[in-house]
């Protein structure tokens, strides 16, 4: 309600922290994650918080991407990236300033008939994850550019970066994309004839994706 808006303003212009619609995104819900960026998108705009649009933009342009909205989804997503300066904002808005919309918008961009800039975009944001040892960010990197790679059916490069997906995942307790790990392994063994234990591989890891209340 409108208190709760009035009060995550306070707090937004105190902090500059961003209460996350994320939840919402995860459980597939992506109707009301949508809903909630486009509130938080209108708050930090009346706020004035810079930071705070840079992760409305992009969790507004993640809603509309799954719900099929492609071309407001890349205008947000680039009105995130034209927004976001790192000497400026808040440390957390790093994250999605300089890492995930540009995972996301390279995934995007393929989805647009743009394979070659997508894979560019996607590129960025591995290379700015790993050289500042960003975890989550290289996590929420890699998910996209194992998608691309499956796209290409390229098995050699998901395998590559599905490795150092679950790497990451079990060194740092990110049950996420563990699951996600675990599923791509499946589809890798699949696609070099393993077809049973393939399958077998990717249901299990289905399974844990959804005791996440994850449907993303």
């Amino acid at each position: 309600g409108i208190e709760t808006i009035k009060a995550q303003a306070a707090f937004a212009r105190g902090t500059g922290i961003v209460v996350n619609e994320r939840p919402n995104v995860v459980r597939g819900e992506y109707e009301k994650g949508r809903e909630f960026a486009e509130q938080e998108l209108s708050l930090a705009e009346r706020c004035g918080n810079e930071a705070m649009m840079v992760q409305a933009h992009w969790a507004l342009a993640l809603c509309l991407k799954y719900l099929g909205e492609f071309i407001p989804a890349r205008e947000h997503f680039e009105r995130s990236l034209a927004l976001y300066d790192h000497q400026r904002h808040a440390a957390h808005a790093f994250l999605y300033g300089a890492i995930v919309n540009r995972a996301h918008l390279g995934r995007l961009l393929a989805f647009l008939g743009y394979p070659a800039q997508g894979q560019a975009m996607t590129e960025e944001a591995l290379s700015i994850a790993a050289k500042l040892r960003h975890p989550v960010g290289l996590c929420q990197a890699l998910s996209p550019a194992i998608a691309l790679a499956a796209f290409d059916r390229n098995v050699e490069r998901v395998n590559e970066l599905n490795e150092q997906i679950l790497f990451h995942a079990d060194e740092h307790g990110l049950p996420h994309y563990k699951t996600i790990g675990a599923i791509m392994r499946g589809w890798v063994s699949a696609m070099q004839g393993e077809a049973e234990q393939g399958s077998a591989e990717m249901l299990k890891g289905l399974a844990a994706f959804r005791n996440l209340e994850t449907e993303q």
